[in-house]
């Protein structure tokens, strides 16, 4: 379950969403849409419990909760396999997300950060965020600086390992909209309401 309940959320004293109600589908990959600063990002926020709500609330029934976000967001003085394993991942684990990502996956897990491309920074993130095994993944724009090639090796691990799991994915892209079973738009100014745009199947893999 994953409720808004007239939700009102404020970013740097604007209201962004003002008594917005809202009901996620269980279990599937829904696409949340809306112009650029509407307000996406604050309520993937909200959701993850980073942001206060300001009114209303959140009610959700998951309880490991991932955040892709749109920045790697890697502590710089931990290898890149010691930031997988930060979120309590063992190690065997983490290798086998590395291994999905990388080809020269062993180099890679003794880099730190400033050793490693942006596309490189944001695949850690990946394995880190799916290496805490949620039951909700939140990603805000989780593609952008990724190469065609990488991108589609990392949207299917991501759609592959969240099957059957509720994923939130916040993007501007169609081609990463087609892999979801929902599409859902925000709209106003402020945020008034969340509208249900299209429900269909996933793209096949």
């Amino acid at each position: 379950m994953l409720t808004l309940e007239n939700l009102t959320l404020r970013y740097k004293k604007k209201t962004v969403l003002d008594r917005v109600s809202f009901d996620f589908s269980e279990g599937c990959t829904t696409g949340v849409v809306g112009a650029s600063g509407i307000g996406k990002s604050t309520l993937l926020h909200a959701i993850a419990g980073l942001k206060k709500c300001d009114g209303g609330k959140i009610l959700s029934s998951h309880e490991r909760i991932s955040y892709i976000f749109q920045e790697p967001r890697l502590f710089p003085w931990m290898t890149a396999l010691e930031n997988i394993t930060v979120v309590g991942a063992e190690k065997s684990l983490a290798e086998h997300y590395l291994h999905a990502l990388f080809e020269d996956a062993d180099e890679v897990a003794k880099k730190y950060p400033h050793e490693l491309s942006g596309g490189m920074k944001q695949r850690i993130s990946v394995a880190r965020a799916l290496a805490y095994a949620p039951d909700l993944l939140l990603l805000d724009e989780p593609f952008r600086g990724l190469d065609a090639e990488t991108k589609t090796v990392v949207q299917r691990l991501i759609f592959n390992e969240m099957q059957g799991k509720t994923m939130l994915l916040v993007t501007h892209d169609d081609d990463d909209l087609a892999f979801c079973e929902e599409i859902v738009r925000m709209q106003g100014s402020p945020v008034s309401e969340i509208l249900l745009e299209k429900s269909g199947s996933r793209k096949n893999e």
